[in-house]
């Protein structure tokens, strides 16, 4: 029996393999603006920042601001009730950037 080892990206309209998970960011980036406009709209500016940030570094092809991501990300976690949409997200934008 033999092993393979594929260490290729893997693209196509229907899966988001090997997009080192940007279709994922993404989405969790506009459900987040949305759920923070509707649960906290007081965080809604740092909501769209991050969001803009990591698309634009992406589009870019830079590293993230880290340390206004960081920022952003907390001041939204602070506002965020315990079992809201928007703590859920925000941990997992956390770990998905490695943060």
């Amino acid at each position: 029996m033999g092993t393979y080892h594929f260490h290729g990206g893997v693209s196509g309209v229907q899966n988001s393999f090997g997009d080192h998970n940007q279709n994922l960011l993404v989405a969790n980036l506009d459900e987040l603006v949305e759920r923070v406009r509707a649960e906290q709209p007081a965080q809604t500016s740092e909501a769209e920042q991050l969001r803009d940030e990591l698309v634009l570094a992406a589009t870019q092809n830079r590293p993230v601001d880290q340390s206004r991501t960081r920022e952003w990300l907390t001041t939204i976690r602070e506002g965020a009730g315990a079992s809201s949409g928007v703590l859920t997200l925000v941990t997992s934008l956390t770990a998905l950037l490695g943060l």
